[in-house]
């Protein structure tokens, strides 16, 4: 959540949603994050333990943001 309220909260962004951000521009935020944070950027595990859940949130927003059934998307 902190990642999606540090997305938002940029002002140079114009977008209408979360989930019209890419999953790349996701991460790339979270390494800003990080670098913010720790004042280096982050190693390769960093990427290793933060795509695979970016990438579900990412999907599943995708999926309840679609016209239609959405709660049939995973049948």
């Amino acid at each position: 959540m902190k990642l999606a309220a540090a997305i938002a909260a940029d002002p140079k962004r114009g977008f209408s949603s979360l989930a019209a951000l890419s999953v790349s521009e996701w991460m790339a935020a979270a390494r800003r994050q990080f670098h913010d944070r720790n004042g280096r950027l982050p190693g390769t595990r960093f990427e290793h333990s933060h795509r695979p859940p970016i990438a579900r949130l990412h999907a599943a927003l995708v999926r309840a943001y679609a016209i239609g059934e959405w709660w049939r998307a995973d049948a």
